[in-house]
């Protein structure tokens, strides 16, 4: 046994050697996974689109590193390659030649809000242009709207959260706003403010959001690909529902 021992000491002794004497170490399960750098704007930093792509991209042996950044930022660097993953874009074809698109991650819906309890008849943009609206600055919300924007009475915020606080205090009539930020503000930070607000009329847009992957990266295709596997992974063993489901946004 003593020799026996003896013979392994020496052994380990002499790869331990040959490995440092030559350069080379033994891999690891974490050396071999790749980083991927993930860029998105600030806004969406703790939200439900960060949480699905990290386990998507987790599922499919990939580890994440967000950067969350000014938009235009985040897209000229994953066009450039600075980042390998845009998070949350919408389609244009314009930036799909640039970009490789994902498939879908989430959607979004912009409406008027108002409070529950103000009776505000809303047929169309008419209806609203003599009221106080809350709306963030260098918002852009649809073609009509936009061209209408110096007609209407508007007041200014930095984010949409100001605009709810504003609206519940009845300091402005309406705001603008997407649904999910609304309703992660009122689940999360002001829960007994619920049955105070709610959206007016139809969504002024509605969109869809997709990672891109950077065209800059040799393995972009293999990248997009094994995203879209790891998504329909965690869709269908629940874990996209229960994402939802914590951020207060699952449906049934």
């Amino acid at each position: 046994m003593l020799r026996i021992n003896t013979f392994l000491a020496l052994l380990s002794v002499c790869c331990t050697a040959l490995f440092g004497l030559s350069g080379l170490s033994i891999p690891t399960a974490q050396a071999q996974t790749a980083v991927l750098r993930i860029a998105t704007d600030q806004e969406k930093e703790g939200g439900y689109l960060v949480d699905i792509t990290q386990a998507a991209f987790q599922r499919a042996g990939y580890q994440v590193e967000f950067s969350f950044v000014p938009w235009a930022r985040a897209l000229d660097g994953a066009i450039k390659g600075n980042y390998d993953v845009l998070m949350a874009a919408y389609f244009t074809s314009e930036r799909a030649k640039l970009l490789a698109y994902t498939d879908q991650i989430g959607a979004v819906e912009v409406y008027f809000w108002k409070r529950t309890d103000a009776a505000i008849p809303y047929n169309s943009l008419d209806d609203v242009k003599n009221l106080t609206i809350g709306l963030v600055r260098n918002s852009v919300i649809n073609d009509e709207f936009n061209a209408r924007l110096p007609t209407f009475n508007v007041e200014y915020a930095n984010n949409g959260e100001i605009n709810l606080l504003k609206l519940i205090a009845g300091k402005i009539d309406l705001f603008v706003e997407k649904r999910e930020l609304v309703e992660v503000l009122l689940n999360k930070k002001y829960p007994a403010d619920q049955g105070k607000i709610q959206p007016l009329g139809a969504p002024l847009m509605s969109g869809k959001f997709y990672n891109c992957v950077s065209r800059v990266r040799p393995d972009w295709e293999k990248i997009q690909m094994d995203f879209n596997d790891g998504l329909r992974a965690i869709r269908a063993d629940g874990t996209e529902k229960a994402i939802l489901t914590k951020h207060g946004l699952a449906t049934s």
